[in-house]
């Protein structure tokens, strides 16, 4: 919602959902390491062998969606920049 919030044409709007958002990203959700796609991570995983459990897709899904995410908060701060 954040991110839908941080797209609007309102310039303070967006600067209070990046800001509120940096924080939550570094803070909060992203570790120091590398996200990737579900696909990835599954064809990975199938490849060293592993077990897909449940437990594990969900692990993996979260891990898409937290990369696809940030992603468009990239996206927003890029736009932010270039529109201002």
């Amino acid at each position: 919602m954040l991110i839908k919030m941080a797209k609007k044409k309102n310039r303070r709007q967006t600067e209070l959902c990046v800001s509120t958002l940096r924080d939550l990203f570094l803070q909060n959700i992203l570790e120091n390491r590398k996200y990737t796609t579900f696909l990835k991570l599954v064809n990975h995983a199938k490849q060293n062998g592993e077990d897909l459990g449940d437990e594990t897709l969900v692990n993996f899904f979260i891990e898409d969606v937290i990369h696809r995410k940030y992603g468009e908060f990239i996206a927003v701060i890029i736009n932010f920049i270039l529109n201002y």
